[in-house]
């Protein structure tokens, strides 16, 4: 087994802690991997329930690309299934990241899309929802996999995400840090777009900010707000 395994186990262990702490996920659910080589190195099954996100580097599980536990301590999350269809369909996924961040959840249950008007998610783009599948199922990997594809080109210097309906937020990205960082930014933007419609109950604001956005991308100055 590559000796380069073995600090990513406890990179993953790390952020499974941060996740955790930042509120970016909760004790009910979500899971991190990477791939390295030939291997995917996974949080366990309950790593929040059981272990509260509190990882030691060893539990951290070791898998072969088909799926057979390797090393680890713990059974195989029942997600691996949508971690290995991604890491089959993308050549460039480096790292998935899976999380029940409470902002995001608020778009999973209504079931819309986070607009990204915040300038920190302008690469990014909008966060779309995925088509719904029964949770740990072949077609919920099927579908998460259909979702992150539009993406495109995207995916390969950096990083796509989709919310699935009722259920979580995923980020595949070429290197672990990247897809925590793009789950925390789609997480505060979802958190500014609730607190946005606090202010107003128009949805032109989202428009406008986005628009504002748009125009300094390409050099434009942008109009002066009316409100």
């Amino acid at each position: 087994m590559s000796v380069e395994i073995a600090p990513v186990r406890a990179r993953i262990a790390d952020l499974g802690r941060l996740l955790y702490q930042r509120h970016l996920t909760d004790t009910a659910g979500g899971n991190i991997s990477a791939r390295v080589g030939d291997y995917i190195c996974m949080t366990p099954m309950y790593a929040g329930g059981h272990s509260h996100w509190n990882l030691r580097a060893e539990q951290v599980l070791v898998l072969a690309l088909d799926g057979r536990r390797l090393d680890g301590e713990g059974e195989i999350s029942r997600e691996a299934l949508v971690h290995m269809r991604l890491y089959g369909q993308f050549a460039t996924a480096g790292a998935v990241v899976h999380c029940h961040a409470p902002n995001a959840l608020v778009f999973a249950a209504v079931g819309v899309p986070v607009p990204p008007v915040l300038e920190y998610v302008q690469r990014l783009g909008p966060v779309g929802i995925a088509r719904y599948a029964p949770t740990h199922s072949a077609l919920l990997a099927e579908n998460v996999a259909e979702a992150l594809a539009a993406f495109g080109n995207q995916l390969a210097p950096y990083a796509a995400a989709t919310i699935v309906p009722g259920h979580g937020l995923f980020v595949v990205a070429h290197d672990l840090d990247t897809a925590f960082d793009v789950a925390e930014r789609v997480e505060i933007t979802a958190r500014t777009v609730l607190l946005g419609s606090l202010l107003t109950s128009e949805r032109a604001w989202i428009e406008g900010a986005q628009a504002v956005l748009a125009a300094g991308r390409a050099g434009e100055a942008p109009e002066a707000s009316e409100a």
